[in-house]
């Protein structure tokens, strides 16, 4: 219990740094005009994902019915470590290690558009500046499941596999951080393979 807790502890605290970091970034900013910008295949990743999240088969984990947010800037994933052993190709790790701490803006129309909303990082920022976050959370997003925020994928030069790290939060001791290996086939994104990394 007291080790679940801690990773609870950790994950809020890497989530509200990340949100921290990523509303300095931007505040006063227009981030249409981020350096940063994400093409095609960065959105059909997340399409794959999302998708995936939506509709997993493992109990608790389906979330197809509920409403789903996806903040508008990339995450931060500064801790987590791709492996180049864990891929297929080396460059997939590499360039995921070289993005991973990139910010970038979201847009909306990516995948099944209609299954999710991109909501300001600074929303949940300001909902978590005082205590009861989650309280007020749920109050101003009812029947939500929870929030998502994307890394920057990296890929391998041929753009048929990728690493990205994707963060849901749904509660005080209700989240992950799962780190995930696609591969591209016949013009189409899959999941490979899941690590999870954080739960609680």
């Amino acid at each position: 219990m007291t080790l679940r807790i801690a990773a609870a502890l950790l994950l809020a605290a890497l989530t509200y740094a990340n949100a921290q970091s990523t509303l300095k970034d931007t505040q006063g900013a227009d981030t249409s005009q981020s350096s940063c910008e994400l093409a095609e295949d960065d959105y059909a990743v997340y399409a794959a994902v999302l998708d995936a999240i939506l509709h997993s088969q493992k109990p608790g984990e389906d979330l197809h019915g509920k409403g789903v947010l996806i903040l508008n800037m990339t995450a931060g994933a500064g801790f987590v470590r791709a492996r180049s052993s864990w891929g297929r190709s080396q460059e997939t790790a590499v360039d995921f290690s070289a993005k991973k701490g990139d910010r970038c803006p979201l847009k909306v129309g990516f995948g099944d558009s209609e299954s999710y909303r991109v909501i300001p990082t600074s929303e949940i920022d300001d909902l978590f500046k005082v205590p009861g976050g989650w309280k007020a959370f749920h109050q101003k997003y009812p029947n939500v499941a929870g929030f998502l925020q994307f890394s920057r994928p990296g890929f391998d030069s041929a753009h048929d596999e990728a690493f990205v790290w994707v963060v849901r939060q749904c509660g005080g001791l209700c989240g992950e951080g799962n780190l995930y290996l696609l591969g591209k086939e016949n013009g189409r994104w899959d999941i490979r393979t899941r690590w999870r990394m954080l739960e609680f």
